[in-house]
Order: C-alpha cells, then structure tokens, then sequence
C-alpha cells in the first residue's frame, strides 16, 4: 500500500488501553461483540490455533480443556482464548494464573508451578525452542481452539476508507499467492 507504519510490541493489556482509547490500531486480535461496539476490522488476517502445553512429567491425561477441572492453567494477562475457554474460567472450572508473556507461562511450567500453559502453536513452538524449555515441556496434540486475527482500528479513528483498501490489498496479495509466501517463510523460521 506504499504507506509508512509504525509497530510498537507492548504488553497485550497496554495495546488494548491504547485502542480503547483511539490512540493505536492493534493487528493480531480476535473478534469479539464488545470489540465490535468499539472497532473496525479488517478481513480476516490468520487463523490462530491455540495449544495447550505441559511439564513432560504430568502423567495426567488431557484431551480437552474438560480434562483440566480444578487444574491450574497458564494464560497471558488481556486475553481471550474462546468462548469455551472464557466459559470454563468465568465458572471456575479451573484455575487461571496470569502472566505478561508465553516466556514466563514456560518459566512456571519448568518449575511445575502450574498444570498446563495455553499459547499460539508457534508462539509455544518458539518457546519449546529454547534449550531450557526443550527437554522438559511438550506441546499436547489436540488443538484448544482456532481463531481468526484482525487488523482493528478504533471507530474513533474513522479508519474505514484505510481498513477498505487494506482489505483490497490483502485479497490481491492472496489471490496471487504472495500472502501465503510471507506466511509460509515467517512461520517456517518459527517451526523448525
């Protein structure tokens, strides 16, 4: 689109003060009918999945988040993970242990301090890189959830004509197979 952008990476609950308050645009969020009262969004960016993630000695079994009741389950501060996720929590299903980031989910789960850290397959995949973290944690088979990511913008903001050409380009992009490049190539570097 040839037009100059800034990124900042801020803690997840920073980021939503910010949009909340019309003074920043967040690329990565989920859609939600509260966020739809106060955002434009673009089309849909990547389809995250969501998994979970345990200490290698947990010889429980666990299949699905129903598997964790009275467990203890690592989550980044701000976030959504899904409505059966939020529905489970909001009814204490389990025990939810907020952090700033998927580093120090990893760091808890190391020392065993929880049951179980929930991340982005390739956010934890990058974790499970770290040779302090490779030999003791693994990633468990089944997916948690799948969400799509958005490119938001305050309503404030009156970013729609913006929001319209980003999508224009983002289909072009994906017509063409570029899009599936960049993505291909980003993650490749994550997965290995």
């Amino acid at each position: 689109m040839q037009i100059p952008v800034v990124i900042n990476p801020l803690p997840w609950k920073r980021a939503l003060h910010l949009a909340d308050n019309g003074l920043a645009g967040i690329a990565g969020i989920y859609k939600t009918l509260d966020r739809q009262k106060k955002f434009d969004y673009s089309d849909a960016l990547f389809q995250e999945e969501l998994v979970l993630f345990i200490h290698k000695d947990n010889k429980a079994i666990f299949r699905s988040l129903i598997d964790f009741r009275k467990k203890k389950i690592g989550v980044i501060r701000g976030w959504r993970y899904g409505n059966e996720f939020d529905t489970y929590r909001e009814n204490s299903f389990f025990y939810v242990e907020e952090v700033k980031n998927d580093e120090q989910n990893f760091s808890m789960l190391l020392y065993k301090r929880i049951d179980c850290a929930i991340a982005i397959k390739e956010s934890g995949r990058m974790q499970l890189s770290k040779k302090r973290f490779h030999e003791a944690i693994i990633q468990l088979p089944s997916c948690v959830t799948t969400n799509a990511t958005y490119l938001i913008f305050p309503k404030v903001a009156n970013q729609t004509v913006l929001l319209s050409r980003f999508n224009d380009t983002l289909n072009g992009m994906k017509q063409k197979g570029e899009y599936k490049e960049i993505i291909d190539k980003s993650l490749s570097k994550v997965i290995e």
